[in-house]
């Protein structure tokens, strides 16, 4: 499948993009909904893509192109006409466009499914036939899209979908399956910050306290930030991964960061910008360290993991990760020291693993529920994603009016996504080996949709 192009949809709209397989007609709404009336009252028309909305229909997508799906009546085929606020939409891929840091990708082909359900029994036919009905157009959506990896998808605590994709080594032949164990990437910062907030529940760490109480050797410039500046992104220290030298393959211990970015200047005054920054997390697992006296894979360990029984989690160290991850279908992914991400991005998991810690961000077994609560709390609106403001660790918004809570992660050879909906029970998770994975952002939430 080919990406859009920007360039494919400027000047008079509409006009045929393509995508490979199928012509698209994507409008400008800017004007309003004349042009789209005819095709919004086609029940025949089941998408339509939307450059540059500017309406209810599309709000969220506004800035890209958005692509619209005419509703269904629920527990009906009976689609819906007109009603251009009841359309799903979501943003499209468009070619170069970053989303939630990863870089979106052209679809591969479809990979066969290991099906490993293990959901409770349905109570009824018709909840079995319900059941097997989503299940069957989620397993068609992913292999559409020519998904690599490992999916689960629970709806109001049931399991809808618990099954793996493709293969976890190609040279082996061995599949995926929802105990192969992937990279999650910046998925680790939600571990990170809830870390954070035990500690701070124990009283030794203090939100507003100077992040430079918990590290060594501080510059001046680093005199104001604290750690919720590091949990928000708002410490202004600069992306580690840009500094001039360096080197993915080159061990680096958090010490060696730190000393890294001592010798450069922020890149704006502590409280006063939102930056992404792997830096700020990687400041944090020494502020975790500091503070409880044992490195952050131990307390992750003895704080999470063991008592949670999440034994396909930790911080990876060789032979942790048999699964292979890979560039592209034909080239295994570059390498990269485990020592680089530390708390911005070294963990591994399952998807098995990490839906038990859905389960128990919903209770208070780690934490109290305000505390859980203040990780999903929205404490910057004005982010690098249209629609969504920053908690600690998470993107927090508002979708189809449901409360989404998310966060991907893109690391060498791997790609995942955690999207949950707290207030209805729903979660999605999807874990690749294939960093050309297309954006597991608007999967996730396309895989949300399924009816």
């Amino acid at each position: 499948m080919t990406d859009y192009d920007e360039r494919s949809v400027t000047g008079t709209l509409p006009q045929l993009v393509d995508t490979g397989s199928v012509a698209r007609t994507v409008f400008d709404a800017v004007a309003g909904f004349g042009p789209l009336q005819k095709y919004l009252d086609d029940p025949t028309v089941e998408e339509i893509w939307i450059k540059d909305p500017l309406t209810a229909m599309s709000g969220r997508c506004r800035g890209s192109i958005c692509r619209c799906r005419r509703p269904r009546l629920r527990g009906s085929r009976q689609v819906v006409t007109g009603a251009p606020g009841l359309w799903r939409c979501f943003p499209g891929r468009v070619a170069g466009v970053l989303a939630f840091g990863l870089v979106l990708a052209a679809c591969s082909g479809s990979a066969p499914g290991v099906d490993a359900s293990s959901g409770p029994s349905a109570t009824t036919s018709a909840s079995a036939t319900t059941t097997a009905t989503a299940s069957a157009a989620v397993d068609a959506l992913l292999r559409e899209r020519g998904f690599t990896g490992a999916v689960l998808v629970r709806r109001g605590g049931e399991v809808l979908v618990r099954r793996g994709y493709g293969q976890a080594d190609g040279a082996l032949g061995s599949a995926n399956t929802p105990s192969t164990r992937f990279r999650i990437g910046s998925v680790t910062k939600q571990f990170t910050a809830a870390a954070v907030l035990v500690l701070a529940a124990r009283g030794k760490v203090g939100l507003e306290d100077r992040a430079c109480r918990y590290l060594p050797r501080c510059p001046g410039a680093w005199s104001t930030i604290s750690v919720r500046h590091l949990l928000t992104h708002q410490s202004g220290l600069p992306e580690f991964l840009d500094l001039p030298g360096f080197d993915a393959m080159r061990p680096s211990t958090p010490a060696d960061t730190l000393a890294d970015l001592r010798r450069v200047p922020l890149d704006f005054a502590p409280g006063t910008s939102f930056s992404y920054s792997n830096s700020g997390y990687i400041a944090l697992g020494l502020v975790i360290e500091q503070a409880s006296g044992v490195d952050y894979e131990t307390f992750l360990r003895d704080s999470f993991f063991a008592p949670l029984g999440m034994s396909d989690s930790g911080y990876e160290h060789s032979g942790d990760v048999a699964t292979v991850g890979y560039r592209d279908p034909d080239h295994v992914a570059d390498p990269l020291d485990m020592s680089v991400p530390f708390a911005a991005g070294g963990l591994f998991s399952t998807v098995d693993d990490l839906a038990r810690w859905d389960t128990t961000l919903a209770g208070d077994d780690i934490l109290p529920q305000d505390q859980i609560a203040q990780l999903w709390k929205p404490e910057v609106t004005n982010t690098d994603v249209v629609g969504f403001a920053y908690g600690f660790g998470e993107y927090v918004g508002r979708v189809d009016g449901g409360r989404l809570v998310i966060h991907d992660g893109g690391i060498n050879g791997f790609r995942s996504v955690l999207a949950r909906w707290p207030d209805e029970g729903h979660l999605v998770v999807l874990l690749s080996n294939h960093e050309d994975t297309p954006d597991l952002r608007a999967l996730a939430q396309d895989v949300a949709a399924v009816e």
